[in-house]
């Protein structure tokens, strides 16, 4: 922000004033902001990112078996109508073939949602070299569908995944059943044999497809990670026997993922492998981004802020007998709304 103008006539001093106090003023900043809790946060989620890749790359290691062709020529499908791709896999465009596995990820959210965490681990993999396949959840092909999957690219290395499946895909309400198993395993093989997926990480986000995953380890070596995101069981709209799924699950996976210490204690004596990756801030992005605005000025001071999606885990009753109480306080929330009323706090 530019200083005003010193009324009058200026010295040649004034300049230079201008100038050095700008100079301290910026130090001061960058010397809050390196003790603040965002930075610090930050540099923990870069640290726990690089330690879980690197985890991930050592257990993609032990297969050993190169991928073939990148698929960069895909048919690019619409979102009302996915098209398949080609029977024949496109051309191949990298100069050798790398022994980076890909990644199938079993999504819990569909990537035009919110992005979050999700979107997030996989744009990093994708970024790492990994070709992605994400399957989409709001778009499933039919059963009769030839060939049994289709692809849209959503970015570098990222590719949105439909697939056949009668009924659609709730991964919520239900563990995926076994009547649906044989045309998604169908789709997945289809996918395989297109692509020369040689190697292959079955990257679980929820464990609704915790059976499906575990079969597909079974027919093609897929290693299969668990991200355990969530205590599910406190969720509504979550089935019990997705939650039920979720023991058997991590016993089974070849590597365990969680968000919080509390999951870690939980799942440490009875699960695999096991990594801590903490929810967290793309700092570089915030950081280009965050701008001096005027979007609070003249906002009445003390203010208490939240930023991040008003949903269904929001306590709005909570907040509005906050506000109630402390009158002098402004609370400012920042994010968009999702299926829940906040009418209440008018």
């Amino acid at each position: 922000m530019e200083p005003p103008p010193a009324p009058g006539a200026a010295s040649e001093a004034e300049p230079l004033a201008v100038a050095l106090a700008e100079r301290d003023q910026a130090r001061a900043e960058v010397a809050r902001m390196a003790r603040s809790k965002f930075w610090r946060l930050g540099l923990l989620y870069w640290q726990t990112r690089a330690r879980l890749l690197g985890r991930l790359g050592r257990l993609a290691q032990r297969g050993g078996v190169p991928r073939r062709t990148a698929p960069a020529a895909a048919t690019p499908l619409a979102r009302e109508a996915p098209r398949p791709v080609p029977a024949t896999p496109p051309a191949a465009t990298e100069p050798a073939p790398r022994t980076l596995p890909d990644i199938i990820c079993f999504s819990i959210i569909d990537w035009a949602f919110r992005y979050q965490r999700p979107q997030q681990l996989m744009a990093r993999f994708a970024a790492h070299g990994h070709r992605v396949f994400y399957i989409s959840l709001a778009q499933p092909l039919p059963v009769t569908a030839a060939p049994s999957f289709a692809l849209r690219r959503l970015a570098e290395n990222v590719y949105e995944l439909s697939l056949p499946a009668a009924g659609g895909l709730d991964v919520y309400s239900a563990v995926i059943g076994p009547n649906q198993h044989a045309n998604l395993l169908a789709g997945l093989e289809s996918l395989r044999e297109t692509f020369g997926i040689c190697d292959a990480l079955a990257y679980v986000m929820m464990a609704s497809w915790g059976p499906l995953a575990l079969e597909a380890r079974q027919r093609w070596g897929w290693r299969v990670v668990y991200d355990c995101m969530d205590e599910w069981g406190g969720f509504p709209g979550i089935g019990r026997a997705v939650v039920d799924m979720e023991a058997p699950l991590v016993a089974a996976s070849d590597l365990l993922v969680v968000t919080a210490q509390a999951l870690y204690d939980k799942w440490q004596a009875r699960g695999p492998r096991l990594v801590l990756a903490r929810n967290a801030v793309d700092y570089d992005f915030y950081a280009e981004r965050l701008l001096p605005n005027g979007q609070l000025l003249g906002t009445p001071h003390p203010v208490a802020g939240y930023f991040g999606a008003l949903a269904e885990w929001f306590d709005v009753e909570l907040l509005r007998c906050a506000a109630e109480q402390r009158p002098e306080m402004t609370f400012v929330l920042i994010g968009g709304v999702f299926d829940v009323d906040i009418s209440s706090l008018a």
